[in-house]
């Protein structure tokens, strides 16, 4: 329902915010972010009241799940933390390096493995790698002042990472992965890919899907798939910039 009511949020006020703009381009950078806010409001409101209810990584041993809860009911931080899976099970050091690690791999998926998985794919369509990049550079070309980039960065590398992998990666796969982890994997990925409402990149969104949600299952918390999420946005953004 979280998922639902914060996409139901989107479109209604973004059919508002934006208008009848024909492309992205045509929208300045605070209509969009605007327009979004309502998305991230609804998503992190309805995932912190949703932390009460015990969601969880299954990776988590179960007595630190009943403290966080415990603690995140009493409005204690270090609880809600825990329980919003922003803590770390094995420690702060090994965490950072599941961040670096998982960064490194954001970077690569978008550098490498993105352009090496549509080579085929652009070829079996008919389509250009123009009509591929097209949302991105529309989205980049209404930044058109160090405001505007600012903004840009904070909604695209900030902003829908950490509300995206909380709700992809935490609230819908984590309930799933008790049952099925590889049935969660799958399942979150083709939702986060569809969620986007943009097929052409579909493929790319839903193997970024499938990689953080591996993220998640193997390290038991959601700093790494943040950090590759942030990465894999971050190194697009610079790409685009810098051409």
């Amino acid at each position: 329902m979280v998922i639902v009511a914060a996409h139901v949020a989107l479109v209604l006020v973004g059919a508002i915010v934006v208008g009848n703009a024909a492309t992205a381009a045509e929208v300045p950078v605070w209509r969009q972010f605007a327009a979004t806010a309502p998305f991230w409001a609804v998503a992190l409101v309805g995932t912190v009241r949703l932390v009460g209810r015990g969601i969880s990584s299954p990776r988590v041993d179960a007595a630190r799940v009943d403290a966080a809860r415990v603690d995140a009911a009493s409005g204690g931080p270090v609880g809600m933390v825990d329980a919003l899976g922003l803590r770390p099970p094995s420690g702060w050091r090994v965490g950072a390096l599941d961040v670096l690690g998982a960064a490194a791999g954001g970077v690569v998926a978008q550098l490498v493995l993105i352009p090496a998985v549509y080579a085929p794919l652009l070829r079996l369509f008919d389509t250009s790698s123009d009509a591929l990049e097209k949302p991105a550079r529309e989205l980049v070309a209404a930044a058109t002042s160090p405001t505007d980039r600012v903004l840009l960065t904070v909604m695209v590398c900030v902003m829908a990472p950490l509300v995206e992998e909380l709700l992809y990666r935490w609230v819908l796969f984590t309930p799933l992965a008790r049952r099925s982890a590889a049935g969660a994997i799958a399942i979150t990925a083709v939702v986060f890919g569809a969620a986007h409402f943009q097929p052409l990149q579909f493929v790319g969104l839903a193997l970024l899907g499938v990689f953080n949600a591996v993220l998640v299952a193997r390290r038991g918390w959601l700093g790494p798939a943040i950090a590759s999420h942030v990465a894999f946005n971050l190194a697009t953004l610079i790409v685009l910039w810098l051409a």
